[in-house]
C-alpha cells in the first residue's frame, strides 16, 4: 500500500516533508507556513504557501498598539520619571526606553502574576 502523504502535491507536500524533517513549523499544512532553522549560527526563518508575498515587519512600527492597549485595557499608567517611561499595572511597575518597552516588560510581569494567582485558587 502507497502511503497517502506520497501522493500529495504542493504546500501540502511541503508542510509533511516540514513536518517529516522535525522543522520547527508555524501554520497550517494547506498554507502558508513558516519554518524557523539556524545556518551557521544564524537564525533562519522562511514562509511558504502564501498567496501573497511576505513582508518584513517592525514590531514597534506595525504592533506597538497591541500592548499598548492591553495596558489600557487593564487600568495601565504610563509616565515618565528620571528620563525613563514607567507603565503601571496594578502592584507592578516596569521601565523601559519608550512606553511601549515599559508596557511590554510590566504585561510580561503582570500576565505572569496573574496566571500564578489562577493556578493558587
Amino acid at each position: 500500500m502507497v502511503n497517502p502523504c506520497l501522493q500529495e502535491t504542493g504546500v501540502h507536500l511541503e508542510y509533511l516533508f516540514a513536518k517529516a524533517a522535525e522543522f520547527e513549523i508555524l501554520g497550517s499544512p494547506s498554507g502558508p507556513f513558516a519554518l524557523r532553522w539556524e545556518d551557521e549560527g544564524t537564525e533562519q526563518i522562511a514562509v511558504f504557501g502564501g498567496q501573497v508575498p511576505p513582508t518584513h515587519s517592525s514590531f514597534h512600527s506595525d504592533y506597538a498598539h497591541v500592548p499598548l492597549r492591553m495596558a489600557q485595557e487593564l487600568g495601565a499608567t504610563l509616565s515618565v520619571t528620571d528620563d525613563k517611561a514607567v507603565c503601571e499595572i496594578g502592584t507592578t511597575r516596569r521601565t523601559g526606553t519608550s512606553y511601549t518597552e515599559a508596557t511590554m516588560r510590566a504585561l510580561i510581569d503582570h500576565l505572569a502574576a496573574t496566571r500564578v494567582e489562577e493556578v493558587r485558587a
